[in-house]
């Protein structure tokens, strides 16, 4: 799964101290290897959590007519 968009806010993270800060962003469009990586424009959001300089948690959620698609990234401790 690939999405495209744009940070829309970057927030420090409060139990994650000075090291650590939230990312959201806005989908415009994503490309998924179930459809052979073909772009499909979308709208939607998505949230990272970093600390330390790694991602430690993504979300990413979208909707077109009769679809949709949620990732939950992997989660680093």
């Amino acid at each position: 799964m690939n999405y495209n968009g744009a940070i829309t806010r970057r927030r420090a993270g409060n139990s994650m101290g000075s090291n650590g800060f939230t990312l959201e962003g806005q989908v415009r469009a994503f490309a998924s290897s179930a459809n052979g990586l073909r772009v499909i424009n979308t709208s939607g959001k998505c949230f990272i959590e970093v600390f330390d300089s790694r991602v430690i948690s993504s979300s990413c959620n979208t909707s077109v007519p009769n679809s949709s698609t949620q990732f939950k990234g992997k989660v680093q401790f």
